[in-house]
C-alpha cells in the first residue's frame, strides 16, 4: 500500500477551520520551520490524541495562543 494511503487511514482528518489556527501559530512562532504536518498541527492545537482536544473553555482558538 503506497504511503499516502496509509497515513490517510491512521491520521485522522482535521478541520480546515484548525489548520487555519495552526497556520497563524505557526506563522506567529519563531521555532516552527519547514513543514508542518497535520500531527504537527493537532499538537499545537491541544489535541491530546486521535480526535479528542482540551478544552478549558469553549475558545479553542484562544487555547491555542491565537487572540481572540
Amino acid at each position: 500500500m503506497p504511503a499516502s494511503i496509509a497515513n490517510a487511514l491512521t491520521i485522522p482528518p482535521i478541520h480546515v477551520e484548525h489548520v487555519a489556527k495552526a497556520v497563524v501559530n505557526a506563522l506567529g512562532d519563531d521555532g516552527v520551520e519547514g513543514v508542518v504536518d497535520v500531527r504537527r498541527m493537532r499538537a499545537m492545537l491541544g489535541f491530546k490524541d486521535e480526535g479528542e482536544v482540551r478544552r478549558k473553555g469553549s475558545d479553542l482558538g484562544h487555547e491555542a495562543g491565537v487572540p481572540r
